[in-house]
């Protein structure tokens, strides 16, 4: 098998970038429920979006609402019933 000559972008590396670009801050000046939050967020917008289309919602608010952090479960979770998301 060829190896390819150009790096691999890691997950990582790209929420990152992605994270600066939508907010316009550093990463690394977020804390950890805001980095966790935008986690989330790219995981949602970039990967699920991408492979289930239509379960996400459009209104930002609707998403964000989606987006829960109850005290002391270890961080955000992204919650949606499947029938509740675009049509």
């Amino acid at each position: 098998m060829k190896e390819s000559s150009a790096p691999k972008i890691q997950f990582r590396d790209r929420l990152i970038q992605w994270s600066q670009e939508s907010l316009g801050l550093k990463f690394d000046s977020l804390s950890n429920a805001q980095r966790s939050r935008q986690m989330i967020r790219f995981f949602v917008l970039e990967v699920l979006e991408k492979l289930l289309p239509g379960l996400v919602p459009d209104d930002e608010g609707e998403l964000d609402s989606c987006i829960v952090d109850g005290p002391g479960d270890g961080g955000p979770t992204f919650c949606i019933e499947p029938t509740k998301g675009r049509s």
